[in-house]
């Protein structure tokens, strides 16, 4: 008797294993080929402003998400379509900030850290163009390592 009880458990636990591995599959599946967006919500100093509101954008389709930065003043929002997004951060107390043109790409994480002035709620800060200019940083910095790897001789061709 107490071998039929064992062998119709084994029977019914391989089920739930095999549907445990092809659950978690999927899910790994489902975040292929999206990004991210993280960061810090600060004030001027540098200190963290935990509970800030941040809200995501999607210019293109109108769709928005919200979110508040934890406890150490961190926020993310995660499984996100390649495309150009709005990152806003508020707090009573303080200015309203933009970032306007952030940037998603796939399988991979943008940095968006958001410093908020103490100000009036009625003050909005729009910063734009920030992919752009880090873009530009980085394709400086690669022009900038081609050349010191040029041999000397050949330097006045570039």
């Amino acid at each position: 008797m107490k071998s039929g009880i064992k062998s119709a458990s084994g029977i019914l636990l391989l089920p739930c294993i095999l549907l445990f591995l092809l659950s978690t599959t999927i899910a790994a599946f489902g975040q292929a080929g999206r990004g991210s967006i993280t960061g810090s919500v600060t004030d001027q100093t540098g200190a963290v402003i935990p509970g800030a509101s941040v809200t995501l954008l999607d210019p293109a389709t109108g769709v928005a998400r919200h979110t508040a930065a934890n406890d150490t003043g961190h926020y993310a929002f995660i499984s996100l379509n390649p495309g150009v997004y709005q990152v806003t951060a508020s707090r009573t107390g303080f200015t309203t900030v933009v970032h306007s043109n952030v940037s998603v790409t796939v399988d991979q994480t943008t940095t968006v850290d958001l410093a908020l002035k103490v100000g009036n709620v009625s003050q909005v800060i729009t910063v734009k163009g920030v992919h752009s200019l880090i873009e530009f940083a980085r394709q400086l910095h690669l022009c900038e390592m081609t050349i010191k790897t040029v041999p000397p001789g050949l330097r006045h061709s570039l």
